[in-house]
């Protein structure tokens, strides 16, 4: 299956995320097509943006893949719903690393917090962490989204010229046998 019609598949009605309560704001870009259309580039676009901005440790992302979406002319779609990848179940996993990463490259010991789910832990604990978890998260989210972008687009390349190959062959048997 051609990975267009397996993305048109799984991915939501533009009218379902152009209603979606955090990107409101914004339905009026929404309206251009070619935000939407499923080619190559902007299948890579799209899942880079989001990517890279499931990899931030803000709120937000959603938001923030849109708009990057909009100006860098990604997919729409697959760039806001390729931020779930981070979620309340993966949040802890994926930003202790980009915080041992950012840690790591700061030449820092990764810090032993104790920590809680409230926001006066969350306050006492930010200074501590907020600069190697935001190294961390721009460099491992520029690193998976470059990685996504460019296997995306390679596979995509050697998925369309298999294809073409395929119908070449057949053309050639058709023709003799005829």
């Amino acid at each position: 299956m051609m990975p267009k019609r397996l993305i048109q598949k799984i991915l939501p009605q533009q009218s379902t995320i152009a209603e979606h309560k955090s990107l409101q704001f914004m339905s009026h870009l929404m309206t251009d097509p070619n935000l939407w259309h499923l080619n190559r580039r902007s299948v890579a676009s799209g899942i880079g943006i989001g990517l890279f901005c499931a990899l931030l440790p803000i709120p937000g992302q959603m938001p923030l893949a849109a708009v990057i979406a909009i100006f860098l002319r990604g997919n729409f779609a697959l760039a806001v719903c390729t931020t779930w990848i981070s979620n309340p179940i993966t949040y802890a996993p994926i930003f202790y690393f980009t915080y041992k990463v950012g840690a790591f490259l700061l030449n820092n010991e990764a810090e032993v917090i104790n920590f809680e789910l409230s926001w006066e832990a969350i306050a006492t604990n930010i200074n501590a962490i907020w600069k190697p978890l935001l190294l961390g998260s721009l460099l491992c989210g520029l690193t998976v989204a470059t990685t996504a972008y460019f296997t995306i687009r390679i596979y995509w390349r050697k998925r369309v010229l298999r294809i073409w190959e395929k119908r070449k062959e057949r053309k050639k048997r058709q023709k003799a046998s005829r």
